[in-house]
């Protein structure tokens, strides 16, 4: 992917097979490719032979030439590439038929002005639905809900007298997933300059325990040293040692050790 991104491999006139996203090859339609065929399909479509799936996080930029992306069954993808490593031909014939709807899209901002308001901020992000014909209560209004507790806590606290206002401004934006953020930076390119940093918050309101799942905890690499990256692996690390008490682990060496989670299990 990295290669093809890069300029390194010629895609003009070539279709890409990959088992990623298809999204992450948008730029290769300026570089002439005229197609992309993914088999990272989610959910039960990946296991439907039939189903022809499309990614929302392709955007063929300026490119005026006709390309086509689409998301197939994982075993068909398969097939396609061994094809093309034993040296057989192959020919795909593409028909697709599309069309722009203008939809209004609602969003939400607020903000809890810092003393110091030209400072860069902290944004918190969460999506209200996906597109008009979805929206869920764990994908994602429990991530909505959660910046709205956020925001009435803070603002309560500060009213109350018992934190001082923040230094820098606190800003919250809740819209559409994806589309609606770039529309709202779209329509307030200056925000960008106004904020260091933004925390999103999805489907948090899923309850682990009856769904037998767990939290994936990240850390950044060190590939980029800055105080960013330092914060969030440091935040990362704590919010793990704080929560492997349920799993019988007390960290490396034995007296690292945390025996009260910081979030509440049930």
């Amino acid at each position: 992917m990295m290669n093809v991104q890069m300029g390194k491999v010629d895609v003009k006139g070539k279709i890409i097979l990959t088992p990623l996203y298809a999204g992450y090859f948008s730029q290769c339609f300026a570089k002439g490719a005229i197609g992309v065929i993914s088999s990272a399909m989610p959910g039960k479509r990946a296991y439907d032979q039939f189903s022809v799936g499309f990614d929302m996080r392709v955007d063929k930029g300026g490119v005026k030439d006709k390309v086509f992306v689409f998301n197939v069954w994982g075993r068909l993808a398969e097939e396609l590439k061994q094809m093309l490593f034993n040296g057989q031909k192959v020919v795909l014939r593409a028909k697709t038929k599309t069309a722009n709807f203008p939809f209004k899209m609602d969003g939400v901002f607020a903000a809890i002005k810092g003393t110091q308001p030209d400072k860069p901020g902290l944004m918190f992000t969460a999506h209200m639905f996906e597109r008009p014909q979805k929206i869920g209560a764990n994908d994602n209004l429990s991530g909505c809900v959660t910046l709205v507790e956020i925001a009435r806590t803070i603002n309560q606290l500060i009213k109350d007298g018992r934190i001082p206002r923040p230094e820098r401004s606190i800003y919250f934006l809740m819209s559409e997933e994806g589309s609606g953020t770039m529309a709202y930076f779209k329509k307030y390119p200056e925000m960008a300059k106004k904020i260091m940093c933004n925390i999103n918050m999805d489907m948090v309101g899923e309850d682990l325990d009856k769904n037998k799942a767990f939290f994936n905890i990240e850390t950044p690499t060190c590939s980029r040293m800055g105080f960013l990256e330092t914060l969030a692996g440091n935040a990362a690390e704590y919010v793990f040692q704080t929560n492997i008490d349920k799993y019988c682990y007390h960290g490396q060496t034995p007296w690292i050790y945390f025996p009260v989670p910081i979030v509440d299990r049930t």
